[in-house]
Order: C-alpha cells, then sequence, then structure tokens
C-alpha cells in the first residue's frame, strides 16, 4: 500500500513537471528546453530581426491575446533590449497610453500611427505620431542616456 501512495505521489509531480514554470527573463526562454518556449522564441526574433516597432506591436497583440507564454517572451526579450518601462506594462492591455511610456509602448498599446512627423534637435530625435485622423497626436522625446524615447505630451 506505501509504494501505491509513493508511486501516485510521484505521479503527480510528473504531471506538474509537464508544463515547467514560467521563465521570466529573456535569458530564461533561451536556456529552457520546453518546446512552446523554444516555438515563441523563434517567433520573437523572428519578428526582433526586422523592425523593433514590429516588435512592439507584435507584443501589444499577444498581450490582450490568450497565449500568456508567448506574450511573457516578447515581453522579457523587450526588456532586454531596453525597449519598455514599467508605465508600458501598465497601460498596453487595456489599450491606453500615459506620459513617461516608451515608443514602443504606445505602438503596443495603439499599434502603429497613421502619419509620423520627426525632428531633429540637439538632443535627439524628437517625435508626433497622429493616431484616429488626427484625433490624437502623441508626442516623444529622447530619453535619458541611451534610454527609449518617451512620451512626453498627448494631444486629444
Amino acid at each position: 500500500m506505501r509504494n501505491c501512495v509513493i508511486g501516485l505521489v510521484r505521479g503527480a509531480d510528473q504531471k506538474q513537471s509537464a508544463s515547467p514554470p514560467l521563465p521570466i527573463t529573456w535569458q530564461g526562454f533561451i536556456q529552457s528546453s520546453f518546446p512552446t518556449d523554444k516555438k515563441n522564441l523563434v517567433a520573437v526574433l523572428k519578428t526582433g530581426t526586422t523592425k523593433w516597432w514590429e516588435t512592439c506591436a507584435a507584443w501589444g497583440r499577444e498581450t490582450r491575446g490568450h497565449d500568456e507564454r508567448r506574450e511573457k517572451a516578447y515581453l522579457a526579450y523587450l526588456t532586454s533590449e531596453r525597449l519598455i518601462n514599467g508605465p508600458d506594462r501598465g497601460h498596453v492591455s487595456d489599450r491606453s497610453i500615459d506620459i513617461g511610456m516608451t515608443e514602443c509602448g504606445v505602438f503596443a498599446a495603439l499599434g502603429m500611427p497613421e502619419h509620423l512627423n520627426q525632428t531633429e534637435t540637439a538632443y535627439g530625435t524628437t517625435a508626433q505620431f497622429v493616431y484616429r485622423s488626427g484625433r490624437l497626436y502623441v508626442y516623444t522625446e529622447p530619453g535619458r542616456g541611451n534610454g527609449p524615447n518617451v512620451v512626453r505630451a498627448i494631444q486629444h
């Protein structure tokens, strides 16, 4: 009887290990041997090798989707590349934007703008993103240090 109980406990442990814990860093996804994590790694790298803003928009779609592991893979990648910040994480899922978000966070929350206007300044490139047929303007300016550009103004 004791062996049966031990066998049941071991069986329960094996079922729990079928889906390993979700990696929390990009390195964790790289090192994971779980097939779904490898598939997500390929998906992220595929968009990451094109243009960074497409990877940001893809993160937004995955955040509002149903695949938590893929969404976390995008999040880990964008965090490792220093393209997103804390305010981004709080607004992407509900498609809202706020002062302090990165350009990547805006693209994840709202998608790509209808128009983009850029201005070169002594401090770097500023941008104006035009959404909703000119009814929403988002203004960004260079972040501190080598950080990503951040939202400094929103006009409705």
